[in-house]
């Protein structure tokens, strides 16, 4: 079973949501029946923060009273959610989350946390006095102890850690990650922006009513969608919502122009383009090509895949260093080489986990009619590597992540199996039936349908406001000279950057004209965290280079 989380939003701002990660177990019930009526009555609020906390941790007392004003002072808009992500091995932390699902029965989590954060708690019996100070007894503390408490206590730990937490506090801010217990000003920009960034996609969803932290999690991380949707699958707040709106709705078009070439199952002149951006070494992408290709079979749309690999949010790589860049190289080398025929068998082979390897991916391309020696040789030729870096710029400039699905350039605002994807087919083949009435050809509807789409130019990519970094209390500090000898040895100054980053552009223009300046004497060694293994290459895969001076 998932773990139960209730949402509270607390009418007047009592309660302050947090932002980043994933919000620790559910706030509970958090009032009367009667408001609990009036809560289910209201829309629900489309600024949702999700907090993994450990309360008997010194961090809580920072980040819980944070969070709870700052949530708060959204009111309806916002929603804070609790997920007690306890530490393995540490035996007070599972009886403190244990006593706050026992709480969380009784509508009383947020009062308990409260009671608690003011620590430190340092004993079991120090969780006890807290349930008492809330208004609870000596059923509920017995309760604690109970098997289907300790049981749910370990299954909200494991969902955090399926979801890749894995130091608390850390937040989910509908779907945006925010680590450790920012300054204020900070989460207030971070939920500010979350609130604007919402309002736009209601606003683009056309009237349709929308699951707005789903969708946040499938544009900022689509790795952890399928954890995502399991944690929240026994949430009644969720219920609800998917009641009304989590079923998926188009979103605004963009520019989406697609290669002559690129890998796609039906003509051109197909009425209906649907475009995945996949990362070719994700079970839950390849499951969403197979729901693809079952909807395809029913309505016949054109299907393009785009390859696009995605960073391992475990190990932190860059995208050049997942496991599925080799296999978006292949997919990227096929274009070209295999027959129209072959591309079916091909895309059924990924959907069913076939080709899990660049090498096994060959031998079914192969099996398909490709060349295997043309293949191998395209593959390793520069001119594969610029195509997938093609599709990673055209990825940037329509703001899509792996994962992501454009029906006739217009994002679809869900997964592939949700609901109304039929109904976002027929309303794209009337947008394309208009203009072949119009007198446009059938293989220049989607090009003439994209071409005034949304696309991020190179100024919003290069200059658009920085990713907050949360808790940065770990960072190596880089101190000035403060003495004319120490001035005259050179500051070394480390730069870890991927290019194809607009943030990482940024900052290395940035401090290589602030290291040009005159009268810096400083050496700047950048970490190209984009690089592929070469001689010469760190333990981590990122080749230094020493700099200006």
């Amino acid at each position: 079973m998932p773990p139960r989380t209730t949402p509270c939003r607390v009418p007047g701002g009592l309660v302050a949501w947090r932002g980043a990660l994933f919000v620790v177990a559910a706030l509970a019930v958090c009032v009367s029946t009667v408001q609990a009526r009036a809560a289910a009555a209201a829309p629900p609020p489309i600024v949702v923060v999700r907090l993994f906390l450990d309360v008997t941790d010194a961090s809580a007392r920072e980040a819980w009273p944070l969070y709870r004003q700052s949530v708060g002072a959204l009111g309806e808009r916002a929603s804070l959610i609790v997920h007690h992500a306890t530490p393995a091995g540490s035996a007070l932390a599972g009886y403190a989350a244990a006593a706050a699902h026992v709480a969380r029965a009784k509508g009383r989590e947020l009062q308990l946390i409260d009671a608690l954060v003011r620590g430190p708690i340092t004993e079991p019996a120090g969780v006890d006095r807290a349930l008492v100070a809330v208004g609870l007894g000596a059923a509920e503390i017995a309760e604690i102890r109970s098997p289907a408490r300790a049981d749910q206590a370990a299954t909200e730990q494991r969902a955090s850690m399926a979801l890749g937490i894995r130091v608390v506090p850390t937040a989910l801010v509908n779907g945006r990650v925010l680590a450790g217990a920012p300054p204020q000003l900070t989460l207030a920009r971070a939920l500010q922006r979350a609130l604007e960034e919402a309002e736009s996609l209601v606003a683009s969803a056309a009237g349709g009513s929308l699951d707005v932290e789903r969708v946040g999690v499938l544009r900022q991380h689509p790795e952890i969608i399928a954890a995502f949707d399991t944690l929240r699958a026994g949430e009644p707040f969720v219920t609800a919502a998917a009641a009304a709106g989590g079923q998926g709705s188009l979103g605004r078009r963009y520019r989406l122009e697609l290669a002559s070439d690129a890998l796609s199952l039906g003509n051109t002149g197909s009425a209906v383009t649907v475009a995945l951006f996949l990362d070719p070494a994700s079970p839950w992408q390849r499951s969403e090509l197979g729901v693809l290709l079952e909807r395809r079979a029913r309505s016949g749309f054109r299907l393009v895949v785009l390859p696009l690999p995605v960073v391992d949010p475990s190990s932190g790589r860059s995208a050049s260093r997942s496991a599925g860049l080799p296999l978006a190289l292949a997919l990227h080398a096929l274009r070209g080489t295999i027959t129209p025929t072959a591309v079916g068998p091909l895309f059924q082979g990924l959907a069913l986990g076939k080709g899990g390897t660049a090498k096994d991916l060959v031998a079914l391309a192969v099996a398909g009619g490709a060349d295997e020696a043309r293949l191998r040789r395209a593959i390793d030729a520069p001119d594969t590597t610029v195509r997938l870096d093609a599709d990673i710029r055209l990825a940037v400039r329509v703001e899509a992540r792996p994962g992501s699905i454009f029906i006739n350039g217009r994002r679809w605002l869900g997964r592939a199996g949700d609901g109304r994807f039929d109904t976002a087919l027929v309303s794209a083949q009337a947008d394309a039936v208009a203009l072949i009435r119009r007198g446009i050809p059938a293989r220049s509807v989607h090009s003439r349908l994209v071409a005034n789409g949304r696309a991020r130019s190179e100024a919003e990519m290069d200059l658009e406001a920085p990713e907050d970094l949360g808790d940065t209390s770990a960072l190596p500090v880089l101190t000035a000279p403060t003495t004319a000898k120490q001035a005259t040895k050179p500051v070394d100054v480390f730069l870890f950057v991927d290019f194809a980053s607009p943030h990482s552009r940024a900052a290395f223009y940035m401090i290589r004209r602030l290291v040009h300046s005159p009268g810096t004497p400083a050496n700047l060694h950048v970490a190209s965290m984009a690089s592929r293994a070469e001689p010469g290459t760190s333990p981590s895969g990122a080749t230094f280079t020493v700099a200006w001076k």
